[in-house]
């Protein structure tokens, strides 16, 4: 049995396939903040999703930055505890290969083979949720990269060097206004977060010239929340440089975008 993971700062979710092609029904737990205790509630749902079968092979996403060579969670805002800690050698027992990545890039990576990026050439994608992640993706692959993606990172605001997040990720709407965005029904405040996260797309449709712009996250896929009609409407009036736009479009797998993108992932390293 194969064994996918996603870890978010919220939860973890586990699934398996019998062939990296069928998905088992999650397995979610939350996300505890000490890292042991996180291994120990990962490795149980892997057991219980494996249903008595040996595991050959595991892949999944952690939200973080790593190190390069030993994927060491180097920053991780969500999981401070988790900081300095390599999941891969905590998982790793000798019986069978692991595979770790940033989780959002594995969402992307979903997206872009079984969701709503299916058929891109070159496929952005941003996830707007506690905080905002991202990456590219090329025929059907994480693109290469030093250490990773991190679009939410980049500074709109020179004034004060205030990043996208600061401006539209949940956590950051939620400091702002005192009350978590899911309570937020104030139209014109998210039409300005949907600006907001315009001027950020904008910036990585210059640097990675996608063909497809998927979109995900809570913030994008529930309601109140973020209009994508929004953020395309803004996009558009910044896009005049350009001959040809990316086709803007909504996540389809929801939660699950990170489980098919690390089974995607595990084809790709495994086999």
């Amino acid at each position: 049995m194969y064994i996918v993971f996603d870890i978010g700062g919220t939860h973890i979710r586990v699934a398996s396939s019998p062939d990296c092609v069928s998905l088992s029904e999650p397995l979610v737990e939350e996300t505890p903040a000490d890292f042991n205790e996180g291994v120990r509630i990962l490795k149980k749902l892997m057991t219980a999703s494996a249903s008595g079968e040996p595991i050959k092979a595991a892949a999944g996403g952690i939200a973080g930055i790593m190190s390069p060579l030993d994927k060491m969670l180097f920053y991780s805002p969500n999981l401070r505890q988790w900081e300095g800690n390599s999941l891969r050698k905590a998982l790793i027992d000798g019986s069978y290969d692991v595979y770790v990545e940033n989780d959002a890039a594995l969402a992307a990576l979903g997206e872009a083979t079984s969701g709503a990026g299916r058929g891109g050439k070159i496929v952005a994608y941003y996830t707007v949720s506690t905080g905002i992640g991202g990456a590219r993706i090329v025929d059907g692959r994480i693109d290469k990269r030093t250490v990773g993606f991190e679009p939410g990172k980049q500074i709109i605001n020179n004034g004060n060097l205030q990043s996208v997040e600061q401006f539209v990720s949940g956590r950051n709407i939620e400091e702002r206004y005192g009350t978590k965005a899911a309570g937020i029904v104030n139209t014109p405040l998210w039409k300005k977060v949907a600006e907001d996260l315009a001027i950020a797309a904008f910036n990585s449709v210059t640097h990675w010239s996608p063909d497809t712009f998927v979109f995900g996250g809570p913030l994008i896929l529930k309601k109140p929340g973020i209009d994508l009609s929004d953020v395309e409407s803004a996009l558009n009036n910044f896009m005049k440089i350009f001959p040809v736009k990316p086709v803007i479009k909504k996540a389809e797998l929801g939660d699950k975008s990170g489980l098919y993108g690390a089974m995607q992932y595990l084809t790709q390293s495994h086999f």
